[in-house]
């Protein structure tokens, strides 16, 4: 199981970018280049990407 970003602002999941994390409103290609294997580093990838963000207002965490 994995697990992807979903910011509830724009409804975009996190993808893998040139400069480390992009967004993308394809849940397909999150899954695909957006996945994080643990759930515990897709929260800190979220809050290192934004510090402002918290978990269950500005985003949420799916399991794929």
């Amino acid at each position: 199981m994995g697990f992807i970003v979903k910011l509830l602002d724009s409804g975009n999941y996190f993808t893998a970018g040139e400069d480390g994390i992009d967004t993308t409103s394809s849940r397909e290609d999150a899954i695909i280049n957006g996945q994080f294997s643990e759930y515990e580093e897709a929260k800190e990838n979220a809050e290192y990407w934004s510090g402002q963000m918290e978990l269950g207002v500005d985003y949420i965490i799916e399991s794929v």
